[in-house]
């Protein structure tokens, strides 16, 4: 009982629908810092344990995040990244599926 194709923008027909869409939103704050482990003043030579760490300030569910760290001039040896990172010359990055609204 609608005409095809005719869409007036009121939305009264039967073959139309009106559709409020509302994306998530998250609000997401990245923090690099020297573990507590490790020497703020390090001598050449010295192992320097880095913590990036990415919080979900919300207010939904951030999905397929990534991240990337680009790691000082001057170290080397990039070892024992956690939490899936990789490294690639002096640049790691992550992949994170989800991070819930007020997680890290």
């Amino acid at each position: 009982d609608s005409t095809p194709d005719n869409d007036d923008g009121d939305q009264s027909e039967d073959d139309e629908d009106g559709e409020t869409v509302v994306p998530a939103q998250a609000d997401l704050v990245l923090a690099k810092g020297i573990s507590a482990t490790s020497s703020t003043t390090p001598n050449v030579g010295d192992t320097v344990t880095f913590e990036v760490t990415i919080t979900n300030n919300g207010p939904d569910t951030a999905t397929n995040v990534s991240a990337s760290d680009v790691v000082p001039s001057g170290y080397s040896a990039i070892t024992n990244i956690d939490n899936g990172g990789i490294a690639t010359g002096n640049q790691i990055d992550w992949t994170i599926a989800s991070i819930a609204n007020g997680a890290s």
